[in-house]
């Protein structure tokens, strides 16, 4: 049974005294019953994060962006993902999942298979035909673009 916020029990009855963190249950956060004499909590079916922060979202394409020596770091997108990650991009949702794992709320490929994150974006948004570089790793889905 799922309860409200801070309840647990038959009939959402019994208050939960303490999550993890030793607080009450609280944000985005659920109480449960996790046996007869212990309670704690979860987070609700669309919320992850150690503190249920991070809303589970359907990424949703916004463009296709370019860099500009205008900027102050030269960066639409300021993370770039780990070598392991790069060039291993079959197309761009192993980048999407990268970048939200790590908390960041936007993503991007370049240049075939680099994956980089922000939680900002928009310096210079061009037309999608610029972005027309195919994804190179092995096993890339065909006509996956990755930049």
């Amino acid at each position: 049974q799922t309860c409200g916020q801070g309840q647990h029990g038959p009939a959402c009855g019994l208050t939960c005294q303490s999550d993890k963190d030793g607080l009450i249950c609280s944000g985005h956060g659920i109480c449960v019953e996790l046996s007869s004499n212990v309670d704690g909590c979860t987070c609700h079916p669309d919320w992850v994060g150690d503190a249920c922060q991070f809303e589970i979202v359907t990424p949703s394409p916004l463009g296709c962006f370019g860099e500009f020596a205008c900027s102050p770091t030269g960066r639409d997108l300021s993370f770039r993902a780990p070598n392991t990650l790069n060039n291993q991009l079959t197309d761009v949702s192993v980048c999407v999942d990268y970048c939200t794992t790590e908390g960041y709320m936007f993503s991007g490929a370049q240049a075939g298979g680099e994956c980089w994150c922000s939680n900002t974006y928009g310096m210079g948004q061009q037309d999608d035909t610029k972005c027309a570089t195919p994804c190179r790793a092995t096993g890339a889905l065909e006509g996956a673009m990755c930049g």
